[in-house]
């Protein structure tokens, strides 16, 4: 059997695919050729001290960091070097900054709508069923499909 093949045959396409991504603040590189996937079903958590990269990858991926050089792709479309936090709504992602940034009443959906207020109508319908959530905090995970 190949890497990853399970008995029901060969794992799906990745939702999310990172390649090669180096980005950083000013002259500081924080990320350094970093590379994952993530496949519909699967919770990865990204573990580090302060200062790892952890946010900052998670930003690259939402588009809020832009990247030095590499790669992203979601749902098989490539998240060029451009990539913004309007267009990846509009893709169906959707992401949580930290705890200390929501609404603890609310529910992670009703967050995630909240923070596409002000977008057009078309990024915000994105977000009647995101395809992917990206969550930064203490038990970070990113989960597909959403609640």
């Amino acid at each position: 059997m190949a890497p990853f093949e399970t008995l029901a045959g060969p794992p799906p396409d990745p939702l999310l695919s990172v390649a090669g991504v180096t980005a950083g603040y000013g002259k500081k590189r924080v990320l350094d050729h970093i590379g994952l996937s993530v496949v519909p079903g699967e919770a990865i958590a990204l573990l580090g001290h302060n200062g790892a990269g952890k946010t900052t990858l998670l930003q690259a991926v939402f588009g809020l960091q832009p990247l030095w050089q590499g790669e992203m792709f979601f749902a098989g479309r490539s998240l060029g070097p451009r990539h913004s936090a309007p267009a990846a709504v509009a893709l169906g992602m959707a992401m949580i900054p930290a705890e200390r940034f929501v609404f603890p009443d609310l529910t992670v959906l009703e967050n995630l709508r909240l923070g596409a207020r002000g977008l057009n109508a078309a990024e915000s319908d994105a977000l009647k069923r995101p395809t992917l959530t990206i969550r930064c905090c203490t038990n970070a995970q990113i989960s597909w499909p959403a609640p």
